[in-house]
């Protein structure tokens, strides 16, 4: 196998976390909803996890960094651009934002979780956006501890048999993400109403380890991409501690109720994996001492303001990578 020289993976961009920093600085607030601990980081030291796009089975198509790299830096100014006012929301910016949903920690796990189910349950459409794998799939016999390694066409059928158990690994994870965006980005994001938010003078907004979240009202179901096709689905994003796109399948609705940055924000927690990041140690504590009590009673004063001008967005379409 392949050895992979180490490298300090950005989870979240820095170019995004920048938006969040401590004004003058490079510098956040960075919260950790598993130690309650509240610290002043630098965001070159944040949000960053050893080799996480990095292979291991071979090579891929794409180098997953480097396109990265790309995405990023062909979104950097039109983020700023829509901060500072524009009414669209261009191609790749909304592409950057269908791949700041996919390349998390939440990914990961939910992967862990329930791509041996989908091998099951779904494998066509898991042949159709993957294709052949290359990496093969890695199986344990129970009884045994034997492991095999099997083609996608095995694998689908092994999945089938209690006496193995599936171990997701590395480069199905690296897929998933590609797969992942790639649904975002052209199956669900086009079908849902994108409206931009302004937080109230005195009102921060914060973001998370995973910064693109949604919920459907007295369900919940945030875990699942399949989520978005509901109906009373909400989707959230903080841009910078100002500003946040909401995406619901009917605006109309959404325009009609108030919408606080208390909302959003606690949104945001409740879907981070870990940690919660912002501009002030006030609004990030604020989420810490919610997660402890359970809940965040939202206040009327901080009712955002819907920019209801503004062009719904669509996601164009584009190859998966």
């Amino acid at each position: 196998m392949p050895m992979n020289k180490t490298r300090r993976s950005h989870i979240v961009p820095k170019f995004y976390l920048k938006h969040f920093c401590v004004p003058g600085s490079e510098r956040i607030w960075v919260g950790d909803l598993k130690t309650h601990q509240l610290y002043l980081a630098g965001i070159s030291n944040v949000a960053v996890e050893k080799d996480f796009y990095a292979a291991r089975g071979g090579e891929h198509e794409d180098e997953l960094e480097e396109r990265l790299s790309k995405i990023e830096s062909n979104a950097a100014p039109l983020l700023q651009g829509f901060l500072s006012g524009e009414a669209e929301i261009p191609p790749d910016l909304g592409r950057f934002i269908a791949w700041l949903a996919a390349r998390t920690m939440w990914l990961r796990r939910v992967t862990q979780e329930t791509l041996p189910q989908y091998l099951r349950t779904k494998p066509e459409l898991f042949r159709e956006y993957i294709g052949s794998e290359k990496h093969g799939f890695e199986f344990e016999q129970i009884s045994s501890g034997r492991r095999e390694r099997l083609a996608l066409k095995d694998a689908l059928e092994r999945v089938h048999d209690p006496s193995w158990r599936m171990h997701v690994h590395q480069d199905q994870h690296l897929d998933v993400i590609r797969w992942q965006a790639y649904l975002l980005q052209t199956v669900h994001f086009p079908t849902l109403s994108w409206v931009k938010v302004t937080a109230p003078v005195g009102h921060y907004l914060v973001t998370s380890d995973r910064p693109v979240s949604w919920d459907i009202f007295d369900i919940g179901l945030g875990d699942s991409p399949a989520a978005l096709r509901h109906p009373l689905v909400e989707l959230t994003v903080a841009l910078d501690p100002s500003h946040a796109l909401i995406a619901v399948h009917d605006s109309s609705a959404l325009l009609a109720r108030s919408l606080s940055a208390t909302e959003i924000n606690e949104r945001t927690c409740n879907h981070a994996e870990r940690y919660v990041y912002g501009c002030r140690k006030v609004d990030v504590e604020a989420q810490l001492h919610a997660l402890r009590r359970g809940a965040t009673p939202l206040k009327w004063d901080d009712r955002c303001r819907s920019h209801s001008s503004l062009t719904p967005f669509r996601f164009h379409s584009g190859r998966f990578y």
